[in-house]
């Protein structure tokens, strides 16, 4: 410490000081020059063992002196922590403002529970996907695929399932702000709640909503962890159409899509086979606006939204071009063929 080396330079520079200091200037009866002290005089050494005892004292009084000043500034309390003190039973203490990135909102958790009454026994078609050539085969292939990887991709817990939600969750708050605030929250909240509770048979998990401050026009999923875009909020114009997209990604889950891409991923070849199985994805996806919709009515909600919600997203994308080629390669039907598979489930 800086004061510790000063303390120690100045003891050198006293040492040195007395040193010169008992060299006394004596004259003798026949010489005019200087003549040191001889060690063997006593009253040399008196004179310099009273002046080292001089200086010690001094100096061990200014270091005591020293102490108890910085101890008493120590323990005085500050004025305004004295008026804090005096107020702390009737003003709560302001918060520190905290060095790190605050924790990302989590909304609380809502679980399903089983469903007592019988459920209506409901037909899933999906022949709308067909166009009478490729695709034809395509569906086909993608049951066949779905059961081989139930075979060789082995058993997925819902908590696996989770542990994938969480990876999904961590990468969405790194790159975007969440909302867990103000009135469109709260009604993405209300939906979920009500959906949840009419999940027929639900495979266990608990689900949470998130509000994403995003402009693309999407909503996603896993692990029971739901996200919807600002974009997709406002495009939506009404409650009964967010129940539709809210029951759309619940039935990802439920269904055991999520389940099946952790299992891809544990069979060798992983990359290859994910990348095979993308034009497969458009039957789940169609399976999920069906279950999604049945899940909305009975709900309460509006039969017809999600028909109204493909209806407009074919309407703002004219130059969609459905070309059986390119259609290999979507994950999503087309908007029309969502909106006309929607409207046939609902007759």
């Amino acid at each position: 410490m800086i004061s510790n080396n000063n303390q120690i330079g100045h003891l050198i520079s006293w040492e040195s000081w007395s040193t010169e200091f008992s060299r006394k200037p004596a004259t003798s009866a026949t010489s005019n020059q200087y003549v040191p002290y001889s060690e063997g005089s006593t009253k040399g050494k008196n004179t310099l063992a009273i002046l080292y005892s001089s200086l010690i004292a001094i100096l061990l009084l200014l270091i005591i002196f020293v102490f108890v000043r910085m101890s008493k500034k120590e323990e005085a309390p500050a004025p305004a922590q004295m008026a804090a003190e005096t107020k702390k039973d009737s003003i709560p203490p302001t918060p520190a403002t905290p060095n790190t990135k605050p924790a990302p909102p989590t909304p609380p958790p809502v679980k399903p529970k089983p469903i007592s009454k019988k459920q209506p026994t409901i037909t899933y078609d999906y022949s709308c996907l067909n166009d009478g050539g490729l695709m034809d085969d395509v569906n086909g292939a993608g049951d066949i695929a779905d059961k081989m990887t139930d075979e060789y991709g082995g058993e997925v817990s819902i908590s696996e399932e989770e542990e994938y939600g969480d990876m999904i969750h961590e990468q969405v708050t790194e790159n975007y702000s969440l909302i867990d605030y103000g009135q469109p929250n709260a009604v993405l909240q209300k939906i979920l709640r009500k959906l949840v509770a009419h999940i027929p048979n639900p495979r266990g998990f608990e689900y949470r909503l998130y509000f994403v401050d995003n402009d693309d026009l999407n909503a996603f999923t896993g692990g029971g962890r739901i996200y919807v875009t600002k974009a997709m909020y406002s495009f939506c114009n009404d409650e009964d159409e967010l129940a539709a997209i809210i029951g759309h990604e619940i039935f990802h889950n439920e269904l055991g899509h999520i389940k099946q891409l952790i299992q891809i991923s544990k069979i060798p070849g992983a990359d290859l086979l994910q990348l095979l199985a993308i034009p497969f994805n458009q039957k789940k996806e169609l399976a999920c606006d069906m279950h999604g919709m049945d899940l909305a009515i009975a709900s309460g909600y509006r039969p017809c939204a999600v028909v109204d919600v493909w209806k407009r997203m074919n309407e703002n994308n004219p130059n969609e071009a459905q070309d059986p080629l390119t259609n290999l390669f979507n994950d999503h039907p087309y908007h029309e063929v969502r909106e006309t598979c929607s409207r046939k489930h609902l007759i």
